[in-house]
């Protein structure tokens, strides 16, 4: 859904996405460590390395071209560029509070999810709103409470197999419930 995004944004602006997420998001926030690096497969310093299993082999995959991803995530940032990203945008920085709210509204196709962001119900009765993503060996979460006071933000590089994230839930639960 993210790439048909991308490509109405260039058929609405005549301009591309990337260029319209660096105009509308990235400068206005000040948001100095992201970027849209098209085919350029280099990370910028300092970055963690990245590892996945091509082939029955664990490859490093840290210099791989995102262009592939187009607008559903070939944007590389830092935790910090992150957190002011969600803040701005759960802060009413961003979008006005109608655009907002529709980001927000769950329907019963994608429980759990809006449109961009998804809405989790921790066993403490704690909601938070965020977004998590990940592609060849990297993952990504940020999550926030609604006012905002309270945010997570992580970045980590991925096993090489497949396989559940142990102590994940308990960290988001040990983030935001008492």
């Amino acid at each position: 859904n993210y790439l048909v995004a991308g490509m109405l944004v260039e058929a609405l602006t005549s301009r591309t996405w990337a260029q319209e997420v660096t105009d509308r998001i990235v400068r206005p926030l000040r948001l100095r460590a992201t970027s849209v690096p098209g085919d350029d497969p280099a990370l910028p310093p300092p970055h963690a390395h990245g590892y996945a299993r091509i082939g029955g082999q664990v490859v490093n995959v840290t210099r791989y071209d995102t262009s592939a991803a187009g607008a559903a995530g070939a944007i590389t940032s830092t935790t910090a560029d992150l957190d002011r990203f969600l803040d701005a945008l759960l802060d009413g920085r961003l979008l006005p509070p109608a655009q907002l709210a529709q980001m927000q509204r769950l329907t019963a196709a994608s429980p759990g999810y809006g449109l961009g962001l998804m809405r989790v119900e921790l066993p403490c009765g704690e909601v938070v709103w965020g977004h998590d993503g990940g592609i060849h060996g990297y993952a990504s979460l940020a999550l926030s409470t609604p006012d905002t006071r309270e945010r997570l933000v992580l970045s980590m590089s991925t096993a090489p197999d497949p396989g559940e994230l142990r102590g994940y839930a308990e960290l988001v639960g040990e983030a935001f419930c008492d």
